[in-house]
């Protein structure tokens, strides 16, 4: 049996269940379940249990799960026939009998045979009610052990099966015959690495296998098991498509959260570079205000772009003959004393004053002649000339520049 893991096609993922349910004289059941999943391409028992009532189910299984069920005992009859008989299935088994009151299965077997199952419509149906009482999705129903033969084709079993109650012959990897018998814990084991699958849970091991492969060997006639599977298959699939959606939902909000992140963080930096950025610009409009003040200043005052106070200083100091000591020279001079610091400050621009002194009248008038040789220079006057005979004369000079030079 170590070849059927390697060889099952398997989907990845995935759990089943298997129940085999074995109805006694006495209307007493025996119930061995298994829970089987796939695991890295191999069969992977989960659990597996041996219950006495259907009660006990929901202690032992999932109700997610889907379950695989196989049902014989009291009340069900196998029987191998001719599959070229052409007469009615029940027949063979009951003659006369109304099918109406039967479920029906049929295994196909080799040489031409066919293996027939069947079941009263009640016993079926009070089983199946009480199953589905407690909210199990049974997706398959099997009668005798026969889902055998789903497996038969992976094992290394090469002419008998043993379960309970039942001994199979094998041939060629198919169910070859039966024999029914009273023992219901025969010795007989399949290997399963890494751990064996005793006897009693062989049949619902190969029940929950009929979840990961195909099997069309046998058919049951009864449509109410499709109507379960349906639904068993929208459920499922409509969690499948819940979990997609709360997927897709989760990663939207974490995919909008992280755009937020970063857009707060872009935010925060333009914020940031903003306040540095008005910073600057209040600092330059300060300074540009002050610039244009100092220009309107400069423009009131008409002092050009270049500065004039040195040119005029150096030509009158070059023209200062040895005879005459200048004692000030007050270069656009204020236009009076200022009384108040509020008072705006204004000078008597084009007007030069030059004070100083002079032992020879002369020398001063020709001193005044060399200067007026300056083209810069419209008029020059003397004011406030005094000489008291015991030291040098002092004078004042008034120079009055021509606008155009200026």
């Amino acid at each position: 049996m170590s070849s059927l893991i390697n060889k099952i096609n398997i989907i990845k993922g995935s759990k089943s269940a298997g129940l085999d349910i074995w109805i006694t004289p006495d209307d007493t059941l025996e119930i061995n379940a298994i829970v089987i999943s796939s695991h890295r391409d191999k069969i992977k028992i989960l659990f597996k249990k041996s219950i006495s009532t259907i009660e006990e189910l929901p202690s032992a299984l999932s109700a997610n799960l889907p379950i695989y069920l196989s049902i014989d005992g009291k009340g069900i009859l196998h029987k191998i026939i001719d599959s070229q008989n052409n007469g009615p299935l029940l027949d063979a088994l009951l003659p006369n009998a109304n099918k109406n009151d039967f479920i029906i299965q049929h295994t196909v077997l080799e040489e031409k045979r066919e293996l027939i199952s069947i079941i009263r419509n009640e016993k079926m149906e009070e089983i199946l009610l009480k199953i589905n009482e407690y909210g199990f999705n049974i997706l398959k129903i099997y009668l005798g052990p026969f889902s055998l033969v789903g497996i038969l084709q992976f094992s290394e079993v090469e002419s008998m099966l043993l379960v309970p109650y039942y001994r199979v012959l094998i041939k060629n990897n198919s169910i070859d015959g039966f024999e029914r018998n009273n023992d219901s814990t025969p010795d007989f084991s399949i290997a399963m690495d890494p751990e064996s699958l005793s006897s009693a849970f062989i049949v619902p091991f190969s029940n929950s296998l009929q979840h990961f492969i195909e099997n069309s060997t046998i058919l049951i006639d009864y449509p109410k098991i499709f109507e379960q599977k349906e639904n068993y298959q929208f459920k499922r699939l409509f969690k499948i498509t819940i979990l997609l959606l709360a997927l897709f939902l989760f990663v939207s909000l974490f995919i909008n959260f992280l755009l937020f992140e970063h857009c707060q963080q872009k935010n925060n930096l333009l914020v940031s570079q903003i306040g540095t950025n008005r910073e600057i610009f209040n600092k330059i409009e300060r300074e540009k205000s002050l610039i244009s003040s100092r220009e309107e200043f400069l423009k009131a005052n008409k002092i050009r772009n270049r500065s004039y106070f040195a040119y005029f200083s150096d030509r009158f100091a070059k023209e200062v003959p040895v005879g005459i000591t200048l004692g000030r020279l007050n270069i656009f001079p204020l236009q009076k004393q200022l009384a108040s610091k509020e008072i705006p400050i204004s000078f008597q621009n084009g007007r030069i004053l030059i004070i100083g002194s002079t032992y020879n009248s002369s020398c001063l008038n020709l001193w005044i002649t060399d200067l007026k040789k300056y083209s810069w220079i419209n008029e020059i006057s003397i004011k406030n000339y005094s000489d008291n005979g015991s030291g040098p004369a002092s004078f004042e000079l008034d120079i009055d520049l021509k606008d155009s030079e200026l």
